[in-house]
């Protein structure tokens, strides 16, 4: 069964008692609240601690994005290879463990954007005072400067160079040495990139749960409620995961 968000206000007075909840305010209200950007800051840090438990077991982080759309009869698969339909999109970008498939860390931005420009923002926010060795991602990630900041996080990147990527024989940056790994160790790199599937298993399973869409006028109001979606995504996979041991 689906969470549908928008009508989260009119099933709190059948869960009232059980919840302890002595007002129900009006939807306009709670509607208010959930666009106010005071209420991102408290969300970003509720998200990283509702993933801090099983965060600390990961050694592998993969990057990802998909897009949100604002109205129905839109997917992001089928609009993903078109760029005149991205602006009918939000785009969430993610980063993801790859053993629970919990997501520590999530940047909403237009649909507009590029993947490879909120890498930086994704490893700094989650890899220190992390246990993760290796951070993985598709051919939207690779550049010179997120190949050099995930060294310098004192991680092993795993982005997978783009077919037109130049090979080098004597790769003089950190960049070079990563297409040059891939292309002389192929069965090496892939034995660690294959965990990059996980990433699309814990998007569909959040969209699976929600929905894709995403409504709402003000761009805060649908960050704030993809930061929800991510914080309960977190809950279900620590419950999952409580289970399994």
């Amino acid at each position: 069964m689906k969470c549908n968000i928008q009508k989260s206000p009119s099933i709190l007075p059948v869960w009232k008692d059980a919840l302890g909840i002595e007002t129900i305010y009006a939807p306009r209200t709670l509607y208010k609240y959930r666009a106010s950007p005071n209420m991102t800051e408290i969300l970003k840090r509720l998200q990283t601690k509702s993933a801090e438990p099983l965060w600390m077991k990961e050694t592998r982080a993969i990057t990802d994005a998909t897009g949100n759309p604002r109205s129905k009869g839109k997917t992001w698969r089928c609009d993903k290879e078109n760029p005149s339909k991205f602006r009918e999109y939000d785009k969430a970008h993610y980063i993801v463990g790859a053993e629970t498939l919990v997501i520590p860390y999530t940047k909403v931005t237009r649909g507009t954007w590029s993947d490879m420009a909120e890498f930086g923002s994704l490893v700094r926010e989650t890899i220190p005072d992390s246990n993760i060795e290796a951070v993985l991602g598709d051919s939207g990630y690779p550049s010179v400067e997120n190949f050099k900041l995930a060294k310098e996080l004192g991680v092993t990147p795993y982005l997978k160079p783009k077919d037109n990527a130049v090979f080098r024989a004597h790769p003089s940056n950190d960049y070079e040495k990563g297409v040059y790994f891939a292309n002389n160790f192929p069965k090496r790199w892939k034995n660690v990139y294959r965990y990059r599937v996980k990433v699309e298993c814990a998007i569909n399973a959040k969209k699976a749960a929600f929905g894709d869409i995403i409504r709402g006028g003000l761009r805060s109001s649908r960050r704030n409620q993809e930061l929800c979606r991510d914080i309960v995504h977190n809950f279900r996979m620590a419950v999952m995961d409580s289970y399994a041991c």
